[in-house]
This record gives structure tokens, C-alpha cells and sequence, in this order.
């Protein structure tokens, strides 16, 4: 299952929109403000990109962390 179910996509110089489970190493990708990144890959161009990766690992945003307890 993937996490978008459309991916857009540059193959043979042409962009187009394919089902994202038939991504393979070395396509290109494109996405926008609220998209859904449809697998992993790596930014070669991006102005102001922050992802959320909370879907992925579970984890949520970092929180204040209290002071440790003292030891006895």
C-alpha cells in the first residue's frame, strides 16, 4: 500500500501522472503544498520544503522535555 495513490512523474523527458506503487528507482517527482510525498526520494530542487514525518515513524512533534528527577 502506498501512502499517495498518484505520483507525478518525469520519464523519457515527458511529466505524467502514474499510480505511485509503479514508482521506480530513479524517476523523478514532482509535489506541491499539501501533497502526500508518494515515496522515498531525494530533493534535487525545493524552496521552503518541511515534511511532516509523522505518518511514517510514528513519532510526534517534539515537546518541552521537564527537568530530570533527582537521583538519591
Amino acid at each position: 500500500m502506498s501512502l499517495a495513490p498518484k505520483a507525478k512523474v518525469k520519464r523519457n523527458g515527458t511529466w505524467s501522472e502514474i499510480e505511485s506503487a509503479y514508482l521506480i528507482p530513479g524517476d523523478m517527482i514532482s509535489f506541491k503544498i499539501g501533497d502526500i510525498v508518494p515515496a522515498d526520494c531525494r530533493l534535487t530542487d525545493s524552496i521552503n520544503v518541511s515534511i511532516n514525518q509523522a505518518a511514517l515513524d510514528s513519532l510526534t512533534p517534539m515537546s518541552v522535555a521537564s527537568p530530570p528527577l533527582p537521583t538519591f
